[in-house]
């Protein structure tokens, strides 16, 4: 049975250090969340129980529509989009490591897992296509913020060559980008895997401290 690891090339006291450190991020996201809650004015349809306007908020949102009519607006969609989905990725594997599992539950486990791996690539290639198509016209805070995001989206293919060139696990095929790099550069990813995972969690950290500051 095919399985997801979540940290299977770190030290077992990996996943204590890294929610110590995300804990005040995570705090920062969900102020930030509720921002865009209020923004949209989603908080008072859900208090009235407006359900239409609810739908509407939410579709508002979700399909970027306003964005995507603007000039350049499909580099910000494809941005929204990756970061969404990997976002739900990141949420999955969180609740089936850290609940689940406990429980006896597996979420991500053969054919499930091996979807679940093509769409997080897939989504990686277009979240990172969003970031340098925008990288050009942004000025120099826009520009940090996603040198940023575009560290977390490399650092995190390089990651996955890794612990597919370790792993050798069939569901590996499933990952177009990690599986072309785990022949070529996956070796040399794997050297310098925790020192690139550190900094890969730093690099989400940083974000959300820059994105604090911009609220």
């Amino acid at each position: 049975m095919m399985v997801r690891e979540s940290f299977p090339l770190l030290p077992e006291w990996t996943p204590l250090a890294m929610y110590a450190l995300l804990a005040p991020f995570a705090l920062c996201f969900l102020y930030g969340l509720w921002r865009a809650v209020r923004k949209f004015e989603l908080d008072r349809a859900l208090r009235d129980l407006d359900f239409p306007k609810l739908r509407k908020g939410l579709v508002r949102v979700f399909s970027q529509k306003r964005v995507i009519e603007r000039l350049k607006g499909f580099p910000h969609a494809f941005l929204f989009l990756g970061t969404f989905v990997l976002f739900l990725g990141t949420l999955t594997v969180f609740l089936e490591t850290d609940i689940l599992s406990h429980l006896g539950v597996r979420i991500l486990q053969d054919g499930s897992y091996s979807a679940f791996e093509f769409l997080m690539d897939s989504f990686g290639i277009l979240f990172l296509l969003g970031i340098v198509a925008l990288l050009p016209s942004r000025e120099r805070e826009g520009k940090i913020l996603l040198s940023g995001l575009l560290y977390i989206g490399i650092t995190g293919f390089l990651m996955e060559s890794a612990r597919i060139y370790a792993l050798a696990s069939p569901a590996g095929r499933c990952s177009p980008v990690g599986y072309l790099l785990s022949g070529s550069v996956g070796p040399i990813a794997l050297a310098v895997y925790p020192a690139v995972s550190y900094t890969h969690l730093r690099a989400h950290e940083t974000e959300a401290d820059l994105v604090c500051r911009l609220l």
